[in-house]
């Protein structure tokens, strides 16, 4: 049995499309703001486990936006702030993303489950909102345990909840950090390059493989000869 752990933000669903809500605001603007909010809400994320100052995905988005505001100098009622964090709840999923977890489902010796950094309730709402949820047998949460990947007890819930060798788990994701994270803990671990200017840390942890799509992750020959 090989066991698939997907990343979800950035991965399986779009977190620039945030864009689209903050043009309102910000016109031409509003792309940049999209990528800093994603920036500061993951370094968030990283100080908060260094420090080991736990506060959820969520708190991380909430406050990542707040700070984006001021440098953006944008001034956001409650309920425009609001409205903004409800919309990160319903991002949209990648085009060829239902597609792709369809093909993988009906593979006997495939199970594949989700995992994020996002809360349960955040990550299960996206899923559903997206019509995702039936692909996935677990939704695992770093908010189980009060840390963030990469933290390697994050991996080790994963392989704990589902009662998976890391030699066994196989991450896709498409951010970095996740993948490195995933390597050191003894997993196989796919990078996603969603864009050609992307680029891995020269680290000495190197993806098992490369892919430009979700679609050509499931021909490599290791995930397609399974089932």
């Amino acid at each position: 049995m090989t066991t698939l752990a997907f990343d979800v933000y950035g991965t399986l669903v779009d977190t620039q499309a945030m864009t689209k809500q903050l043009q309102t605001y910000l016109g031409e603007k509003a792309a940049a703001f999209a990528t800093s909010w994603r920036a500061k809400q993951l370094e968030y994320t990283f100080r908060r486990t260094l420090m080991d100052a736990y506060q959820d995905f969520d708190v991380c988005t909430a406050q990542a936006l707040q700070y984006c505001s001021v440098l953006y100098d944008l001034d956001l009622s409650e309920v425009q702030q609001q409205d903004l964090l409800d919309a990160y709840r319903q991002l949209p999923a990648y085009p060829e993303t239902a597609d792709v977890l369809s093909v993988l489902n009906q593979r006997a010796e495939t199970a594949c489950h989700a995992f994020s950094n996002g809360t349960r309730e955040s990550v299960e709402s996206v899923l559903r909102h997206n019509d995702l949820r039936t692909f996935f047998g677990e939704v695992i949460s770093a908010d189980e345990i009060g840390q963030f990947k990469p933290h390697r007890s994050v991996y080790r819930l994963f392989e704990e909840r589902t009662a998976t060798p890391a030699a066994s788990c196989w991450l896709i994701s498409a951010n970095p950090f996740d993948v490195t994270g995933a390597l050191a803990a003894g997993w196989q671990a796919v990078w996603l390059q969603r864009s050609a200017t992307a680029v891995f840390d020269p680290w000495e942890y190197r993806p098992t493989a490369v892919v430009q799509t979700l679609r050509e992750f499931s021909q490599l020959p290791a995930i397609s000869a399974q089932g």
